[in-house]
């Protein structure tokens, strides 16, 4: 006899994406520029889980700006994803 395991629940596409646009505009407002390798790539993962789901998380290096953006983006609706900026002398 299988035992069925219980389906988790997790965000909906609207959900993933509200938090995804306020997260962008966050990081846009602190004036980091948009053609910047780092900022490309830290776009490209936002858009992935706004838009398939895929969560993950991570540290993306700003060279030139001595900083690291460090990310969870969670498909569990009761964790909040989160993304952070972490000085960092020699990046």
């Amino acid at each position: 006899m299988r035992i069925k395991k219980k389906e988790k629940p997790a965000k909906n596409k609207q959900q993933r994406e509200e938090e995804v646009e306020s997260i962008m505009g966050e990081f846009l407002a602190l004036g980091i520029p948009i053609d910047h390798p780092g900022s490309q790539e830290f776009f490209k993962v936002c858009k992935l889980f706004g838009s398939e789901g895929i969560s993950g998380s991570g540290a993306i290096k700003l060279f030139g700006f001595k900083r690291i953006v460090v990310y969870v983006l969670s498909a569990q609706p009761h964790v909040k994803s989160t993304v952070r900026l972490a000085y960092d002398p020699h990046v």
